[in-house]
């Protein structure tokens, strides 16, 4: 562009956004809210002879680190999306992950929540927690953890690719050369 002085001027390209797309980062919105519900619900059942049947709910393990994880992750979310950028919102597949691996490990391993609760309710430890719960009758997981489980993954998936799209739109914009 030239002047009235016949001097040219160089017009500065407008700034490259890395804005997300709205898409998958509610989809990962969704996941970590369903992740947080998911940690605060029922996770195991725990039967006994003398004790009756007892519900462990998420926070009485490891539904407190994926409570964490996830309300991290959203917050993550939220501030990409409202600072329009995509780094955070990639950012927040890590938390993300660690819900999923504190989810896949209680899945993993049942009994966790039973040694758990009869570790901090009844105070046994050792030899006499492993005769409490060889004396337990049932000891079962509920569906919460597979719904933390789908949740944190939702959460991670829809972060991982809406990071990945906002910076492969800026790229596109960016003039070459």
């Amino acid at each position: 562009m030239t002047t009235a002085h016949g001097r040219s001027t160089v017009t500065a390209a407008p700034a490259a956004t890395d804005r997300p797309p709205t898409l998958p980062t509610l989809a990962a919105l969704a996941g970590s809210i369903l992740a947080i519900s998911g940690s605060l619900l029922d996770w195991s059942v725990v039967e006994h002879q003398q004790w009756g049947t007892t519900e462990l709910t998420g926070t009485d393990g490891d539904g407190v680190y994926t409570l964490i994880a996830s309300a991290l992750a959203a917050l993550l979310l939220l501030a990409g999306v409202l600072g329009k950028r995509a780094l955070i919102v990639l950012g927040a597949a890590a938390p993300a992950l660690v819900a999923v691996g504190f989810a896949l490990r209680t899945l993993a391993d049942p009994d966790r929540f039973a040694r758990a609760y009869i570790a901090d309710e009844l105070g046994a430890t050792g030899e006499r927690a492993e005769a409490i719960l060889n004396s337990v009758v049932e000891c079962s997981l509920t569906t919460y953890p597979w719904l933390v489980l789908a949740g944190a993954g939702l959460a991670a998936l829809g972060a991982v690719i809406a990071g990945a799209r906002g910076f492969n739109g800026r790229r596109r914009s960016e003039p070459t050369g």
